[in-house]
């Protein structure tokens, strides 16, 4: 089964999910977060999900 694939049944089986926290390691080993709604999770599995460019500097 595909990340994808994964995904599409795991919002399938969980439609009360809303929101998800993302994280993600800056440049310099900080943690970040983010927010994302439930339409905009499958960019950050396809790697089309764009972060801020202050998240590469500290």
């Amino acid at each position: 089964m595909t990340a994808s694939e994964t995904l599409d049944q795991f919002l399938h089986d969980n439609p009360d999910i809303e929101m998800f926290e993302v994280l993600l390691h800056d440049l310099n080993g900080i943690q970040r977060g983010k927010w994302l709604p439930r339409d905009q999770i499958a960019k950050v599995f396809k790697g089309d999900y764009k972060m801020p460019q202050t998240y590469l500097f500290s």
